[in-house]
């Protein structure tokens, strides 16, 4: 069985212990309010231009809607002469699907914005400086396997609800093709309705399942297969923990994206009635874009510190041996490290110093999560209290 081992005076180890998923979040805040000009222009380079581009299209949609509504009234519709109502709605067609279109887009872009924020995340937790440039060059590096990510999401969204669209095409191709075919059709519908819901169950379980694999892109340098087989392993039985946080996330987004839009819609309606829908839109658009921005930093960091606690519950302290595989780092000043071959250790150099807990790492073995479990050695030195994560390492 692991032991954990007692606070240590390494600022990098001190920090790596289980944590709860309220010390997850609260963790998240902070390191968020530490870098917070530099994870938000991580996150904002592919997310503004998204969403601006979203919004512009919900906009257009708002405004064609009315002219529709406006052709259907008998005052106004004889604006509307020849075709000009049906390419309207041929228009307005053609602006959904490209609004759902870039809507998937942006989500699955954000997957290169958390690759980006789990570089600076892991550069901050070894006390490395962070940086908007070196964060996305460590990004570019494994640009491939995001997007590899990417495609596999795609694929796996059209497996689970594309039979279940097809059942309602066929629907509105037996309604269209013959009037006795209604009922038939009508039944199809509620059976598509109900093929939904455990769709959607289905989807929400594997999105929770892969809801680790862009940091284990990052941090261990894996494929798109061997991501979604690290983050599968890493979530196995603490599926509800990991939805919690999740859920928690979601609550959050909530209160700081949605809060202030319904807020301000409110003061709008009541300041002023006559206000055109389609400005009370632009307006309550970019208030949107501005509170989800400033949220999806903090969603990006939690999942990146959730992936580093679950390493830490269910591998012990090896994760610090892990990411300094990618980020090189020197041996604490005064210590001596062990032979080449042989388990890090770091020794005492001189009479009186402290030594970190070993670690227990073993170099034998060849991928994640060889040489974990290993059991500590305690260093015969009292207790000490572990720097808190917004303090800077004491020289």
């Amino acid at each position: 069985m692991i032991q954990t081992p007692p606070a240590s005076i390494d600022p990098i180890i001190s920090r790596l212990r289980p944590r709860s998923v309220g010390e997850v979040v609260d963790h998240s805040f902070r390191l968020y309010r530490r870098h917070f000009l530099t994870f938000l222009a991580i996150t904002a380079i592919i997310f503004v231009p998204v969403q601006l581009a979203i919004q512009a299209l919900t906009l257009w949609i708002q405004g064609s809607t009315g002219m529709l509504n406006n052709a259907s009234d008998p005052l106004t519709s004889s604006d509307f002469q020849g075709g000009a109502a049906n390419e309207v709605f041929i228009g307005l067609m053609i602006a959904l699907i490209a609004l759902l279109v870039l809507a998937v887009l942006g989500s699955l872009l954000m997957y290169l914005s958390q690759g980006a924020l789990t570089a600076a995340v892991a550069d901050s937790h070894l006390d490395k400086p962070v940086s908007f440039g070196e964060a996305y060059r460590s990004m570019l590096k494994h640009v491939g396997p995001l997007l590899g990510i990417m495609a596999l999401q795609v694929l796996v969204g059209i497996g689970v609800f594309i039979p279940v669209f097809l059942l309602f095409f066929v629907a509105i191709l037996m309604v269209a093709g013959s009037g006795d075919g209604a009922g038939a059709a009508f039944g199809l519908i509620c059976f598509a309705f109900l093929a939904m819901i455990p769709a959607f169950v289905f989807y929400i379980y594997i999105s929770v399942r892969w809801s680790l694999v862009v940091p284990a892109i990052m941090v261990e340098n894996l494929g798109p297969v061997q991501a979604i087989r690290r983050s599968w392993g890493l979530v196995q039985d603490y599926w509800w923990r990991t939805a919690g946080i999740g859920f928690l996330l979601y609550v959050i987004e909530a209160i700081i994206s949605a809060g202030p839009v319904y807020v301000i819609t409110a003061l709008a309606l009541v300041l002023f009635r006559n206000m055109d829908p389609v400005a009370l839109g632009a307006i309550t658009g970019g208030i949107t874009v501005l509170t989800t921005l400033l949220y999806v930093p903090l969603e990006l960091t939690a999942w990146t510190l959730y992936y580093f606690d679950q390493r830490v519950r269910k591998e012990g302290f090896d994760i610090e041996t892990a990411l300094a595989q990618r980020y090189p780092q020197a041996p604490p000043p005064g210590y001596n490290v062990g032979q080449p071959g042989q388990p890090q250790q770091y020794g005492p150099a001189q009479s009186g110093a402290v030594a970190p807990p070993v670690l227990g790492y073993e170099s034998q073995g060849a991928g994640y999560g060889s040489g974990y479990g290993q059991s500590y050695k305690q260093p015969e030195q009292p207790r000490q209290t572990p720097q808190d994560d917004d303090t800077p390492p004491q020289g």
